[in-house]
């Protein structure tokens, strides 16, 4: 991972995190508590299926910076040209 993890509380009390993909991961506190509780056996079961497991790749730098209409007109304009 490229970029730092950044936290925000949301409207409604939710917690979320950025930066591990294209959206933030929200969860309430309680299933946070319950999720870091588990970290252990969720390390354990990584770890035994590691083999099975997709590794995603941070995307380029250039793809992080361009808004979603960027990335709309970049598909429109390759789309037009493949015909």
């Amino acid at each position: 991972m490229a970029s730092a993890l950044t936290f925000k509380v949301g409207a409604k009390g939710g917690v979320s995190v950025y930066g591990l993909g294209r959206f933030p991961v929200t969860l309430y506190a309680s299933q946070w508590d319950v999720l870091i509780a588990a970290l252990p056996d969720l390390q354990h079961f990584l770890d035994v299926h590691r083999s099975k497991l997709a590794m995603r790749q941070s995307p380029p730098p250039e793809y992080a910076r361009q808004t979603r209409m960027d990335r709309i007109a970049r598909r429109v304009y390759d789309h037009d040209r493949d015909f």
